[in-house]
């Protein structure tokens, strides 16, 4: 039973359709599909590949003049190819941006019925996946997309999926070139990494998440001062790092991730202590050695083994052709004046000129360590 048919039940009451006293707010363009997601308090969402369904769409919708247009006003969340509201929008003002919307897209709040009451052609993420409870109660013709079974979250619908709904309801006759495979869990976390083997002014940090500094993979304490000077940084080191510089910069040091490996400092973790920055353990080694060292970092805190998976652990690249497949990452690395979309490519000296297209795969060992950060895509029929 729906829910609204619940309430009336148990009330005694009859559900007709809703009326909402409209409010005039002026929208950028006249076609557009509206999207409403997130709860009110903007730091909460459903469904967390909105943005992949939008850059899926766009191209198409540019041609024929629709754009997307986000409702909630209080979402934190910002998503790039979209309109976004200035400031929350009253219930007579969602009423009338909803009605005079092309496709109304929810994730399940009051628009949804404001929506339905409306006769709109409607796409609806649940996150209770329960349909007969929680669907648009007056619009037959909507979209119900949790198409799953009941143990499956609502992060595993592919947004070529929703994508395709939304070309479907407004009859456009489109077929996608490729397919998800696989979406890394660390993929929403946006980040800048610098090789510092050149000092790098990023005048526009647009992730929003402090820039991390790859002390491992190039050793420069000259480089480091200039950015810690700059920016607030993560750094990422096997060796210890002169005090001086903790010293100096401890404000903007988020905090150090240290890799202890077999020629490890454990002084170097007095250093941090004695000026206040926090310290992460982590280790590649074996747990044989691993276990030796454990002894000299035990008054600081655990040493995080980090795993490093192999294609037999992921259940959707099991029976995959890793070299067939494109990719997407969750940021840049930064190395001597070019963009690179991962330290494997960077390893492989494959500067990438286009951060936001799918790029081939060149495999090596740094893919597995930083598959949890990508989105494989492959060409269907390959």
């Amino acid at each position: 039973m729906h829910l609204l048919d619940l309430y009336a039940d148990h009330y005694d009451l009859e559900v007709k359709k809703p009326f909402v006293l409209e409010k005039y707010y002026p929208m950028a363009g006249t076609k557009f599909l509206s999207l409403h997601v997130g709860n009110e308090q903007g730091d909460q969402l459903t469904y967390p590949y909105w943005q992949e369904v939008i850059n899926l769409c766009k191209p198409t919708l540019d041609k024929i003049g629709i754009s997307f247009l986000l409702t909630n006003g209080s979402l934190k969340m910002k998503y790039n190819n979209c309109t976004q509201m200035d400031g929350q929008l009253s219930l007579n003002e969602l009423a009338y941006v909803i009605k005079s919307s092309l496709i109304h897209i929810s994730e399940g709040d009051f628009d949804l019925d404001i929506a339905s009451g409306y006769d709109k052609k409607i796409i609806f993420l649940d996150k209770e996946n329960n349909k007969e409870r929680n669907r648009p109660y007056w619009e037959k013709e909507s979209a119900f997309i949790n198409e799953l079974e009941k143990d499956i979250p609502i992060q595993k619908i592919k947004p070529e999926k929703i994508a395709k709904t939304i070309f479907k309801f407004l009859d456009i006759d489109y077929s996608f070139d490729y397919s998800t495979v696989f979406i890394g869990g660390s993929y929403l976390n946006k980040s800048i990494q610098i090789i510092p083997n050149q000092d790098i002014n990023v005048e526009n940090n647009n992730f929003g998440s402090p820039i991390v500094v790859r002390m491992d993979k190039v050793f420069n304490e000259e480089v480091l001062a200039n950015q810690l000077s700059r920016y607030a940084c993560i750094i990422v080191t096997k060796k210890a790092i002169n005090e001086q510089i903790i010293n100096s910069f401890n404000k903007n040091i988020v905090h150090v991730s240290y890799l202890i490996g077999e020629d490890d400092d454990p002084k170097f973790i007095d250093t941090l202590r004695r000026a206040n920055v926090n310290g992460h353990l982590m280790s590649k080694l074996e747990n044989e050695k691993l276990n030796k060292k454990k002894i000299n970092y035990m008054d600081y805190g655990v040493i995080n083994k980090i795993i490093i998976p192999s294609q037999n652990d992921i259940e959707e690249l099991k029976n995959e052709d890793i070299n067939s497949l494109l990719y997407m990452s969750n940021g840049v690395v930064l190395s001597e004046g070019k963009v690179y979309k991962s330290i494997f490519d960077w390893e492989n000296n494959a500067a990438s000129e286009e951060f936001n297209r799918p790029t081939p795969i060149r495999l090596n060992e740094s893919f597995w360590e930083e598959v949890s950060n990508l989105y494989l895509i492959k060409k269907k029929g390959s």
